[in-house]
């Protein structure tokens, strides 16, 4: 990984992927990265037609990711995809963190504050909104 590390963050301008999903129908990959935030873990999701292309986009606004204040939710971040190809959901630390709707770019779960008591309950019921959410969209892709 190494040597895509200098290609992609020194000559192409994209960032290292954690992980990629490709949208067939749609023509393009999706790609969760580490946003860059000097002393901490933050993601983005870029969008690409091809994964040498020398400048990725945002696929929608980062902001729209939840965001893990304590540092708790960070292990073994993934992408899924729909069946259908309308919903991507980031998995973050065993945890189905966002659904996201890639046609109204905004996440159709509410997010889970970080100081809030019973804050691990509350990722439990949202990893099964989730859930829910990608089952009513033809489960997950291949």
């Amino acid at each position: 990984m190494g040597l895509w590390s200098l290609l992609s963050v020194g000559l192409l301008g994209t960032k290292v992927p954690f992980s990629v999903v490709r949208a067939p129908k749609r023509g393009v990959y999706y790609a969760l990265c580490d946003a860059m935030v000097f002393g901490d873990v933050m993601y983005e999701v870029a969008e690409t037609r091809s994964l040498w292309s020398p400048r990725w986009k945002r696929a929608f606004d980062p902001a729209l990711l939840d965001y893990s204040e304590d540092g708790s939710l960070t292990g073994d971040p993934r992408l899924v995809l729909s069946r259908d190809e309308s919903i991507l959901v980031v998995s973050r630390g065993g945890q189905l963190t966002d659904a996201i709707d890639l046609e109204g770019k905004s996440n159709l779960v509410t997010s889970v504050e970080w100081d809030a008591p019973g804050r691990e309950h509350a990722w439990a019921l949202r990893t099964g909104q989730v859930e829910t959410i990608l089952k009513e969209h033809g489960g997950a892709a291949p």
